[in-house]
């Protein structure tokens, strides 16, 4: 695999790379991720807000610049609390399996947390990855809410290494090779 694309957490002051990659997002897919529409100011008010909040940014990059991540809440002291999961990827990477790849590893860093996913009730892509995950989707107000019962879905943590689940086709598509 190039040592171009990786998939890894960002550190706070890589804010700007996830900021960047979330001001490619195309309306609709923003909108999407979001639920509502957002615009340059509120995407800056988004990223300000998680910085210090203790939201991890998972993302993969290529060439240097994030073109897919997830957003994973912090951990709550009680384990009956889900984290919240949030996912974006640019229009010219879908389709490759990385949502699904970001929420496995998302899934297995936040266990034994469960996790819950928000969207929109006509959001097809997310409830398709919620049927992936086996998750519970309930719908209310136009408003899914995606529950994954951790301990049963995704890989367990220790068999992840940084780069793991990046096929080579993945990876060869992602460098335009």
């Amino acid at each position: 695999m190039s040592e171009t694309t990786n998939l890894r957490f960002l550190v706070e002051h890589e804010m700007e790379s996830y900021r960047a990659h979330l001001l490619r997002l195309d309306e609709a897919a923003m909108e999407r991720r979001f639920n509502q529409p957002m615009d340059a100011a509120a995407l800056d008010a988004h990223c300000l807000q998680l910085t210090g909040s203790g939201v991890s940014i998972l993302a993969l990059q290529v060439e240097g610049q994030t073109r897919a991540a997830a957003e994973i809440s912090p951990p709550s002291d009680d384990i009956d609390v889900p984290r919240e999961l949030a996912f974006s990827v640019e229009r010219d990477f879908q389709g490759f399996g990385l949502g699904t790849l970001l929420a496995t590893r998302a899934i297995a860093e936040i266990r034994p947390h469960a996790a819950v996913m928000y969207c929109g009730a006509d959001n097809g892509q997310m409830l398709s990855l919620a049927g992936r995950l086996g998750a519970e989707v309930t719908v209310k107000g136009g408003v899914a809410m995606c529950m994954v019962d951790t301990e049963r879905r995704a890989c367990p943590r220790e068999g992840f290494r940084e780069a793991d689940g990046l096929s080579p086709a993945i990876a060869a598509f992602a460098l335009g090779r």
